[in-house]
């Protein structure tokens, strides 16, 4: 939880306080800003995917792994 709500203070910071061309943390685009989203539609589903398809698999992955 609290390395989701760390990552989306970062995304936010990034999208509202650099530029476009920067892509800072991908927060416009993989790589280079991508143009078939909104910038603001392609940060939500940023914001929701990085905790549904890494933190919680790798979640569960190291819990697996990794006897208490």
């Amino acid at each position: 939880m609290a390395q989701t709500l760390l990552a989306w203070a970062v995304l936010l910071a990034c999208y509202a306080f650099t530029e476009r061309s920067q892509n800072i943390n991908w927060v416009f685009g993989p790589g280079k800003p991508q143009q078939s989203l909104s910038p603001s539609l392609y940060l939500l589903v940023l914001m929701i995917s990085l905790p549904v398809c890494v933190y919680l698999p790798t979640h569960f992955l190291l819990r697996a792994l990794v006897p208490k």
